[in-house]
């Protein structure tokens, strides 16, 4: 496999461990959708959604399609989010998100 990408905040590596490809997209396009669409958010943290959209962009094209993660971990709070963007409406509610992330 090829150098890992440079990113923003993202561990490629991590990522990689956790994260099957179509994970990776779901996410990208989760945080991109709040960055633009939610209010409520400052323009720094809007910034950081759209690098975190990018980093999960260039991870998944790093690893290919039909990557499936390698050492997921044991509770996976990433590929749970990932799958209920996926399966579920295609939407996530962002105050049952941080709910979820404790930061509610």
């Amino acid at each position: 496999m090829a150098e890992p990408p440079i990113t923003y905040y993202a561990d490629p590596d991590a990522i990689r461990e956790e994260l099957d490809y179509e994970d990776m997209i779901a996410l990208s396009g989760m945080f991109r959708r709040w960055a633009i669409y939610e209010s409520g958010f400052t323009p720094e943290q809007r910034t950081g959604m759209i690098a975190w959209s990018s980093d999960l962009e260039r991870i998944a094209a790093w690893v290919g399609k039909g990557w499936r993660a390698t050492d997921p971990p044991e509770r996976p709070l990433l590929r749970f989010i990932a799958r209920l963007e996926r399966d579920a409406s295609g939407v996530i509610n962002l105050q049952h998100a941080k709910r979820w992330l404790g930061i509610a």
